[in-house]
């Protein structure tokens, strides 16, 4: 989660399950980046534990990311990436934003609920995304929607496409849709309906997803352990209460490399993804500029498409 927001709404409408505006909940809110700071009681928890925190002025540069055959020519694109919950996002595809942030793409992040109804409160779980988001060099905003029910109708489709419409998106990640928790099924839906005239729409692996079967790897080469970082931020579900295994994350990437031939990768499902030939030559990664501030560390990330099941 990245900071106070800088700006607070609440879209039309109270139903389907939505919480009104208040003070310590945020119905929906748009966050801009800013400097990265992580609490001292978040850094206490750290040192406690043996993990390492990243300090409020550590910066890093990065070099290469998602290959130019993603954006017209090689030029930035604009990410949307939508979870149920805060740390949905990070533990399906934070490698992948921190590649998009690489290469100086804007991410902007929409967390559908404050995950109110986990062992942390909602207060905490806030912190803790807008801690993460500040991590990643990203936008936040919230769908305001109450932790386990998310609706299935029009009103979480609006919201979505309100964040679309809002960021531009070039490439929606979104929750795979066989998944046993309601929120994730209800999220992915919402994402599908919106996207339906998006030209790419990657879906990604959650704890609790059924089935799976990946067509598209990134390879995430040295980002795991930032993704790793972009996990701790969110300190009551990976100290506290032990709801997130680092170690399982850190074998997953590992799994899907060696899956995508390759190190270390994150997968994901197409519901689609063109890939634009003409643009560049498709396996060269993209040489691109220091971001100071966040958390994207050197790496040099390509997209694979298995050649007998592209989408």
């Amino acid at each position: 989660m990245a900071g106070t927001p800088a700006a607070s709404a609440v879209p039309a409408g109270n139903g389907g399950g939505r919480r009104p505006a208040s003070t310590d909940r945020p119905a929906s809110s748009v966050g801009a980046a800013r400097s990265l700071r992580i609490s001292r009681t978040a850094q206490a928890d750290c040192a406690v534990h043996g993990i390492r925190a990243v300090p409020h002025d550590e910066s890093m540069s990065a070099v290469g990311a998602i290959p130019t055959c993603c954006g017209a020519g090689g030029s930035t694109m604009r990410v949307l990436a939508v979870g149920a919950h805060p740390d949905d996002i990070e533990l399906g595809c934070g490698g992948a934003l921190l590649a998009h942030r690489a290469r100086g793409d804007e991410v902007t992040l929409l967390v559908m609920t404050t995950g109110e109804q986990g062992p942390q409160d909602a207060r905490s779980r806030i912190g803790e995304q807008e801690d993460a988001a500040e991590l990643l060099g990203a936008d936040l905003r919230w769908g305001g929607f109450d932790d386990c029910a998310v609706p299935t109708d029009r009103s979480a489709v609006t919201v979505v496409q309100d964040a679309i419409d809002a960021s531009g998106a070039d490439i929606v990640y979104t929750h795979a849709p066989l998944d046993t928790h309601q929120d994730h099924r209800a999220t992915a839906a919402a994402v599908r309906a919106a996207a339906r005239r998006a030209r790419r729409v990657l879906l990604y692996e959650s704890p609790t997803t059924t089935s799976f079967d990946p067509v598209v790897y990134i390879d995430v080469a040295t980002l795991v352990e930032a993704k790793l970082d972009l996990l701790r931020a969110h300190m009551s579900q990976v100290l506290k209460n032990g709801l997130v295994d680092l170690e399982a994350v850190e074998a997953q990437a590992r799994y899907h490399g060696f899956r995508g031939r390759m190190r270390n990768a994150e997968a994901f499902e197409a519901e689609r993804f063109v890939w634009d030939l003409g643009a560049a030559e498709p396996a060269a990664p993209v040489v691109a500029a220091a971001v100071a501030g966040p958390l994207v560390p050197q790496a040099a990330a390509t997209v694979v498409v298995p050649r007998t099941r592209r989408p």
